[in-house]
């Protein structure tokens, strides 16, 4: 099958890999002047008994027990996600114009619950990078991984939304000037990451037009 980065790529199927272990070729390497199969019905393909959707038995599960070490070194810049929506839930709670007594209460503990979850998150994906050195520049460089980096700078921002208003109305002067501080730090790495991720785009993809690699790795 062609690779990713060549021209005709697509993602392989359950049937591509099929047609593998039958000696056959799959659907993007036959003969340029082969016509294309007529594609059954949907009601047969995704309903029949034997659909790879629900006959499970043809396709070669290997599940393995995975080391604490390798799940750290999956542990991506998309888990921020779940802090951002975390924190978003504390903000509209927040914002509910119809009131009732404890609601203010179930917007602290979501703000709470957040500011935890971002811990762990910083924690563990400091952790992969102290434990996998080279999964840090790897991280910025994947494709789809770096679009989900400054999520991780919105967590922070949600984190700041909800310290002024649950906790400035129950604190003094200080905390007001020192989300300040932060929301400005804040605000800088917002700019740094979003506009340094679509400029790392950009120069990869230019980067990508002008030199050509083959199969085997060399470059012409």
């Amino acid at each position: 099958m062609s690779r990713p980065g060549q021209d005709g790529y697509r993602t392989p199927t359950v049937h591509d890999y099929e047609r593998e272990r039958e000696g056959g070729k799959p659907q993007d390497e036959r003969p340029p002047d082969a016509k294309p199969a007529t594609p059954p019905p949907l009601s047969a393909g995704l309903f029949s008994r034997q659909s790879p959707l629900l006959n499970l038995s043809k396709i070669d599960l290997h599940l393995e027990r995975l080391h604490w070490r390798e799940r750290i070194r999956h542990y991506t810049w998309t888990f921020f996600t779940v802090t951002m929506a975390t924190g978003g839930i504390a903000n509209v709670l927040y914002t509910v114009p119809l009131r009732f007594r404890g609601l203010d209460t179930i917007g602290v503990v979501f703000f709470l619950l957040n500011m935890l979850l971002f811990l762990i998150n910083i924690s563990m994906i400091s952790l992969r990078f102290y434990t996998f050195p080279e999964t840090f520049r790897a991280s910025y460089m994947h494709p789809t991984e770096r679009l989900f980096l400054p999520a991780s700078v919105v967590s922070f921002g949600t984190i700041l939304i909800n310290i002024s208003q649950y906790g400035l109305p129950n604190a003094g002067p200080w905390l007001g000037r020192a989300v300040t501080v932060l929301f400005w730090i804040d605000a800088a790495l917002a700019v740094l990451s979003s506009s340094g991720i679509y400029l790392l785009m950009l120069v990869l993809s230019n980067s990508c037009k002008i030199v050509t690699c083959s199969v085997d790795g060399s470059v012409r």
